[in-house]
């Protein structure tokens, strides 16, 4: 008993430094890279466009920024999705009691997962700024902008973890596209 619970702390350590050091690297990795932001600028503009909103997307201080009529928000740092994939590729890299094709179909599924969320955050930020007043609208965006999609990831990761997600049915509906 007690060899099997130190065993699973150093699976919990392992995990643990394996997940911080990951995600340190892949933060710092992504931060020389424009491509999420100017991706999720356009992604955003993409759903702006299927709700009857017309924006274009200008440089502002060296940042994508969404400029319609009713709006303008620059696609910063924070707002890039880089942070929540850096976090879910960290997560699932970590996990060695996974085998090595099925933690890289993780990162793939959760990049675009990713890719295609975050957009739809920034969306719904942006109409609620219109309904809400300043403080809510302070909070939404400050604090449950945030951590939804990190709320999500978390979901995701234990979906994946436990095998819910059948990535083989997907490669093989892939292969037949």
């Amino acid at each position: 008993m007690k060899h099997k619970m130190s065993e699973l702390f150093f699976e919990a350590g392992k995990f643990i430094a394996s997940f911080f050091i990951s995600f340190a690297f892949f933060s710092w990795l992504f931060s020389y890279f424009s491509f999420f932001n100017w991706a999720t600028a356009y992604i955003s503009s993409i759903y702006l466009s299927f709700l009857g909103i017309s924006s274009n997307i200008l440089i502002v201080q060296n940042f994508p920024t969404i400029v319609s009529k009713y709006f303008s928000a620059s696609i910063i740092e924070l707002c890039s999705g880089k942070l929540e994939i850096a976090f879910i590729a960290a997560a699932l890299l970590s996990s060695f009691d996974r085998k090595i094709n099925y933690r890289l179909w993780g990162v793939l599924v959760g990049l675009i997962l990713v890719f295609l969320l975050n957009p739809l955050r920034i969306v719904i930020s942006l109409l609620a700024f219109h309904s809400l007043d300043l403080s809510t609208y302070s909070l939404f965006h400050n604090i449950l902008f945030r951590i939804s999609l990190i709320f999500f990831l978390i979901i995701f990761y234990y979906l994946w973890y436990l095998n819910f997600l059948n990535f083989s049915k997907m490669r093989e509906m892939a292969k037949s596209i």
